[in-house]
Parts: C-alpha cells; sequence; structure tokens
C-alpha cells in the first residue's frame, strides 16, 4: 500500500498538463482505476481527480463520430482499451462517463480497420503497439454490453474527417479529408490532408507510410512529410511546417469537403489551405470516386496557384506490388491477391521511385512509389485505379 500511495500521490501532484491530449486523459483514467481499487479518504480522493479529469477530457478528446480528436488510429485503439479498463471496474460512477463514449468509439474503430484486421496507419501509427482491434473490439462490446454495428458499404466520421467503403468482399478504401490533428497537440500528426489507403481483395495495395520512430531521425522526417503520403505535393514542401520530433508550426486546414455516398459507392470531394504560406498561394483540389461494381478508383487532383509551381501527386505501392511494366499512361501491378492497372491521365510526367514502409516501430520496407509530375499557373492529374481478375504478365 506504501509504495502504491507514494507513486499515486507522485502523480497527483505531475499531472501532465503542460502536454494534455492523450497523456492528460492517461493520469485522469490511471487515477480513477486505482482509486476505484481500494475504499477510504485517500482512494476517494483519487477516484474524485481521475473523474473530474475524464469528465472534462472526453468531453472534448472524443469527438462526436467516436474518432479520438488526436485522429492517430494506433492512439485511439489505446483510448478505447482505457474506457473498457474503466468500464470493468464496475463503478457505476465511472460507467456513467465511458461507456457511451466507448460504443461510439468501437464503431470508429470498426470503420478504420483495413480487411487484414489490422489498422490503417494514418498520423502517428503502427501495428503491434496496442491490442489487436478484434480483441479490443470483443472485449470492449463485452463489457459495454453492445453489438456495435460492422462497417459495410460507405461510410462517413465527418467530425474527424475520414470517409470510405468497406464491404465483405475485401474492398476497402479509407480517405483523411480532415485536420492534421488538435490545433493545440498536434503531436502526433502528419502532413497528411487529402490522403488515402486501399485495399483489394483483402490485401492493402496502396498504403499510408507508417510511422518509423519517435526520434530525431530522417526516418521520422520522412514518415511525417507529405512526400510520404498519398497526396499531393507543392514545390517539394511539407504541407505543415514541421519541425522538431513533435512540432508543427503553420498549418492548414481542410475547406469544401463534400461526401456523397450511393449503394455502389461515393464521391469525395475536397481542397485545404497548407500551401496558402507559399507564394502564388497555391490550393490543392481533390475528387475521389469509388465503384464498388468495378472496384475502381479514380482521383483528380487540381492546384490553382498566382504563379507557377511544381506539383507531385504520389501513389505509394505496397512492398507487395510489383510494377509489371508501365508507359507514360498505363501501369501494371501485381500483388499477392491479384492485379490492378492505373490510368493515368492529363499532361503530367511519370516518374517511378522508391519510398520505405514502417508498418511496425523500428521496421522498415522498400516499396515503389508512382510519382505524377506536372507544373504551371493550373494544374490537373487525374488516374484511374482499378482491379484486374487476372495477374498481368
Amino acid at each position: 500500500w506504501k509504495s502504491i500511495y507514494l507513486q499515486v500521490e507522485w502523480l497527483m501532484n505531475h499531472l501532465e498538463t503542460h502536454l494534455l491530449g492523450n497523456h492528460y486523459l492517461e493520469n485522469g483514467a490511471a487515477l480513477a482505476f486505482v482509486g476505484s481499487c481500494f475504499e477510504g479518504e485517500v482512494s476517494q480522493r483519487w477516484l474524485d481527480k481521475g473523474l473530474e479529469i475524464l469528465q472534462s477530457e472526453i468531453s472534448e478528446q472524443i469527438l462526436p463520430d467516436g474518432m479520438h480528436f488526436e485522429l492517430s488510429p494506433m492512439y485511439h485503439s489505446r483510448v478505447l482499451y482505457l474506457m473498457g479498463t474503466l468500464s470493468a471496474t464496475g463503478d457505476q460512477a465511472l460507467k456513467q462517463i465511458v461507456d457511451e463514449p466507448m460504443r461510439r468509439m468501437a464503431q470508429a474503430m470498426d470503420a478504420l480497420c483495413h480487411p487484414d484486421g489490422q489498422i490503417a496507419l494514418f498520423n502517428d501509427s503502427a501495428f503491434g503497439i496496442y491490442n489487436e482491434p478484434k480483441q479490443l473490439l470483443e472485449y470492449c462490446s463485452r463489457i459495454g454490453h453492445f453489438n456495435f454495428v460492422k462497417s459495410e458499404g460507405a461510410f462517413e466520421l465527418s467530425a474527424s474527417g475520414f470517409y470510405g467503403w468497406k464491404d465483405l468482399k475485401g474492398k476497402y478504401l479509407v480517405c483523411n479529408f480532415g485536420k492534421i490533428g488538435p490545433d493545440y497537440q498536434p503531436g502526433h500528426a502528419h502532413a497528411d490532408m487529402l490522403s488515402y489507403e486501399l485495399s483489394l481483395n483483402g490485401r492493402r495495395v496502396i498504403v499510408d507510410s507508417g510511422v518509423h520512430d519517435y526520434g530525431s531521425s530522417e526516418w521520422r522526417k520522412y514518415s511525417r512529410s507529405t512526400a510520404a503520403h498519398n497526396t499531393v505535393e507543392v514545390d517539394e514542401q511539407d504541407q505543415c511546417e514541421l519541425w522538431g520530433t513533435f512540432r508543427v508550426a503553420r498549418r492548414g486546414y481542410p475547406q469544401n469537403v463534400r461526401f456523397r455516398p450511393n449503394e455502389d459507392g461515393f464521391i469525395l470531394s475536397g481542397s485545404h489551405s497548407g500551401y496558402q504560406r507559399l507564394p502564388g498561394n497555391p490550393e490543392p483540389s481533390r475528387s475521389i470516386r469509388w465503384d464498388a461494381q468495378t472496384s475502381s478508383l479514380n482521383v483528380r487532383d487540381q492546384v490553382q496557384a498566382k504563379r507557377a509551381v511544381r506539383v507531385v501527386s504520389r501513389i505509394h505501392l505496397h512492398p507487395e506490388c510489383v510494377i509489371e511494366g508501365h508507359s507514360e499512361s498505363l501501369l501494371n501491378i501485381n500483388y499477392t491477391a491479384g492485379a490492378f492497372q492505373i490510368e493515368i491521365h492529363g499532361d503530367c510526367r511519370v516518374v517511378i521511385g522508391e519510398g520505405w514502409y514502417f508498418p511496425e516501430f523500428g521496421k522498415k520496407m522498400r516499396k515503389s512509389v508512382i510519382e505524377l509530375h506536372a507544373e504551371g499557373v493550373f494544374t490537373e492529374i487525374a488516374y484511374e485505379v482499378k482491379s484486374l481478375p487476372v495477374p498481368c504478365r
């Protein structure tokens, strides 16, 4: 008891109010959990402080669509686990605070998982850090006595900016048209507005780069950059001014986002202000059309500026994907479970480059990156990704 007392009292005097975000929420969860395990005046003080923190932070950090406000599927998993653990104490005051947001979080968690059962890798996210999503969802639904509806067809998490499609045939598309994160705590944010990930036949084929580490390394700098994501880069600059290990200076915001779902897919469009700081005030916009019947994804990028700018739209292929042949307008790609084509439209130059994929912390895998280059006051790049019935030869 003495050891527990000293540690918890230390926490009471060292709450991470200088960081806030998931750190402060974890402080509240720890105090509430340990306070619920004992009786007496001291433990009640811990519980009361934990409840105070949780009441204020959950209402801010869990968005109406159920997503954690730092917009990292990995940290979302962590916070969902905390909600389940607090509910499992059986303390009625705790259950009253956590059970309803836990249900919303579980629904969002399901929407952000690929057919392989693992999370999308937006922002600071990696596999194998927190609970397996399936295990986590089963645990929370059992503890909270609820059944979440498995995502099927078009889904919309409008508060966090995640939109997409998920079906039982192994097709999954998730698009990131939201903010990079909370304004006062963007430490886990990447410069990836208007990006996406795609799975076909149950396998990831177009991927986010993930995150390699939390150190001051070239790998972290790369993984946070716009060039590491499936979106448009202007004049070799990031959408946001990334600096240090967890810092972001001038950043942009999504604008004019519209989502129009239908029974066979959806149309999504939007722009962002991330490059307004550059000469010429370039504004990128993107429209995405997904047709599940034909397993085809159409992407159209436009950049309008007051001076000529250099634009690169990138497509990051999963390391399993092999480019079998290509011309200036057509690429044939094989992967473990099938094949697909990428047909290029518009006046652009195609470059096949290399990049890095970080599915787990400390793990590096080489991947092919398709770069579509254009230059001008107004540029337009369009391409179609279409699944093929047989492998390319």
